[in-house]
């Protein structure tokens, strides 16, 4: 996918919330946008049954992609055919598409970054996949 570099973080992320006019920390400031734009592989999740086909990117926030209403054909998000982050996070970077996990604040501190994800079978024979970081988690079941 079309991807925008970003420049390498700020090693140093703020530890008090007077000294930047964000309160990031522990998390790095991602400020350093680019306009260089490199064909960028990302992991994906697909989840699909009878009504939904979705995409789950964990390596960028965990955004769920694409999410395609298979009765109608339509998309129910926004899925944006590049990646390129402007300044609107609280950590800086951010890039509109699809959909987010918001807590506890919008465009929060993960919204771009690596998420954890696992998969597993319910009891009922149903497909789970967990997505999400230590502050939220979003659960997709499937059959």
């Amino acid at each position: 996918m079309p991807t925008y570099e970003e420049g390498t973080a700020d090693p140093n992320p703020a530890f008090d919330q007077f000294t930047a006019n964000k309160f990031n920390y522990p998390y790095t400031l991602r400020e350093n946008l680019s306009s260089r734009r490199v064909d960028h592989g990302w992991r994906a999740i697909y989840l699909e049954n009878e009504y939904l086909k979705c995409t789950i990117v964990p390596d960028i926030g965990g955004h769920l992609y694409t999410c395609i209403d298979k009765i109608s054909g339509q998309s129910m998000c926004y899925d944006n055919s590049s990646i390129k982050t402007a300044a609107v996070g609280y950590r800086g970077a951010w890039a509109g598409f699809g959909i987010e996990f918001n807590f506890p604040v919008s465009h929060n501190w993960a919204s771009m970054s690596p998420v954890d994800f696992a998969f597993r079978q319910n009891p009922d024979g149903r497909d789970a996949v967990f997505v999400g970081t230590s502050t939220a988690c979003m659960a997709w079941n499937g059959t």
